[in-house]
């Protein structure tokens, strides 16, 4: 199960009242859920893993709308804990123990960075053949 914890309202959902509410909307605009909850039975012959973009799904779809429905003008925070989506990262991400020592290889191009001045740093380049490929660390 993941779910949502509103101080306001406990577990993250329409109430009610709001549910009779969004069910009169036009299809635009009516919520398609009402629910933050998702509840999966894991395992390789079930709903399978539980995964980041699971998370990120269910944040996008579920949490975001509701909560802006029942909390107009406010600005939510998401603290996550206990999720082996800790480890989870963008394809682009900065990570070092996924960037090579020398020049090319295979991981994947990631994002330029920035200095600690703030200056740009680039992490890419174009070789001889016009083919980008990711500088290596050193």
């Amino acid at each position: 199960m993941s779910d949502f914890i509103c101080e306001s309202s406990r577990r993250l959902h329409l109430s009610q009242e709001d549910q009779a509410a969004n069910d009169l909307l036009p299809d635009r605009e009516r919520l398609m859920h009402t629910y933050a909850c998702v509840i999966i039975h894991p395992g390789s012959n079930r709903d399978g893993w539980w995964t980041n973009d699971d998370v990120i799904k269910q944040v996008t779809e579920k949490a975001i709308p509701i909560f802006e429905r029942t909390h107009p003008g406010k600005v939510a925070l998401f603290m996550f804990d206990n999720s082996c989506n800790h480890a989870a990262f963008a394809d682009d991400a900065l990570i070092v123990s996924c960037m090579n020592l020398k020049d090319g290889g295979k991981q994947p191009l990631l994002r330029d960075g920035k200095m600690p001045d703030c200056s740009p740093h680039i992490l890419t380049f174009v070789d001889v053949d016009g083919v980008t490929k990711l500088k290596g660390i050193r």
